[in-house]
């Protein structure tokens, strides 16, 4: 009995130890919030968040939190990178919440990956997405925590450098064509102008000779 007492007290302390541990918050994206709380950058917005409220997660110093983003656009660039994919806490106040002067950004976890499938999704259809961030200290941590209320998210996508490449090599046949054409009419002015100038000493000799 004395051995099952110990045990279910270790227990206990144990599990209060991890709790106090770890801690948990709360986004609330509203009805309202959620059509405008989703920008993309280098293309036309095609998300946006999906009503509801949804848990952050401490574990290790780390920050996550799994947010649905809802496919509201059939044209999308499944040819185009990922350079960025945030999502940012904001307060009671509906400000950016910052550590220092820095926003606190989540990032999304394969970001790239996440976007085939956003790029592959029919319209309508929802895909969550999940973002972390360390911060520095868990000072820094345990403030993010008690201020978190709701969030934006923000994508920004480019050409992949192939792309770029193509284009560059577009703009530079067309750049060909025109000098080549410039080349050809300046040639064909000279030529004229010359014969131009034969036709008008010609003419004076005629003319000197009456």
């Amino acid at each position: 009995m004395r051995k099952l007492f110990i045990f279910a007290v270790t227990v206990v302390l144990g599990l209060g130890f991890l709790s106090s541990c770890s801690s948990k918050a709360q986004i609330t994206v509203t009805e309202d919030d959620a059509e405008y709380s989703a920008e993309v950058y280098g293309g036309d917005d095609f998300i946006e968040l999906v009503p509801g409220t949804y848990d952050v997660v401490e574990k290790k110093g780390a920050i996550s939190t799994t947010i649905p983003l809802k496919i509201t656009k059939g044209k999308r660039l499944p040819n185009c990178i990922v350079e960025e994919f945030i999502l940012l806490l904001t307060n009671a106040e509906d400000k950016y919440i910052k550590i220092g002067e820095k926003k606190v950004e989540l990032s999304a976890l394969n970001p790239n990956e996440v976007y085939a499938e956003i790029c592959k999704a029919d319209v309508g259809a929802e895909v969550p997405v999940t973002f972390q961030y360390k911060p520095a200290n868990s000072k820094d941590l345990k403030g993010i925590m008690e201020a978190i209320v709701s969030c934006e998210v923000e994508l920004s996508i480019e050409e992949q450098e192939k792309e770029k490449a193509k284009s560059s090599n577009i703009y530079d046949d067309v750049d060909d064509i025109y000098n080549e054409a410039m080349k050809e009419a300046s040639d064909m002015y000279e030529k004229a102008q010359k014969e131009a100038e034969e036709m008008y000493e010609k003419a004076l000799e005629n003319a000197s000779i009456w």
